[in-house]
Parts: structure tokens; sequence; C-alpha cells
């Protein structure tokens, strides 16, 4: 498979996905959303199962991040986005 047909596929893919959420989510009554990985270290730091440089190290393993939005009460994953940390 050409590397063209899979850029071609993935921007197919992001418009389509535009679509539905400009459509499906618009009218969402959301009480509260949670960062997952950002939560998951948070957590895990606040009740002492890592310490400040385990939770620092865990933070930089990798130049790039993914944050995801969720509704904790239906599971509703409202967005993920992937990209370079800004600190």
């Amino acid at each position: 498979m050409a590397p063209n047909t899979v850029l071609h596929w993935l921007v197919e893919a992001a418009e389509q996905l535009r679509a539905f959420s400009a459509y499906f989510l618009c009218a969402l009554h959301l009480e509260q959303l949670q960062l997952d990985e950002l939560y998951a270290v948070l957590r895990a730091f606040k009740t002492g199962e890592i310490n400040e440089d385990q939770a620092m190290k865990r933070l930089e393993r990798s130049p790039y991040w993914v944050w995801t939005a969720m509704d904790p009460t239906s599971k509703l994953l409202v967005g993920v986005d992937v990209g370079c940390r800004t600190w």
C-alpha cells in the first residue's frame, strides 16, 4: 500500500469524524470531564503510590502526550489530542 493512499484514508477519516462530532456531540450536557492520562499520574502521586520523582519520570518518558477527555458517568470519550508537551 502506498503511503499516499494511507494519508488519503486518514484525511477522509478525519473529515468523517469532524462531521460526526459536529452532529452528535454538539448538544451534550455533561457535568464533568476528566483528562485520563494526567489524572492517572496525579492520582497515583496523590495516593502515595508513587513519589514526586517517579511522577516526573513518568511524565518525561516521551516528548509526546495523549490527552483524552472522558465523561466519567457515561464513559463517553469526548476528545482525543496527540501532540508535543509544552512544558
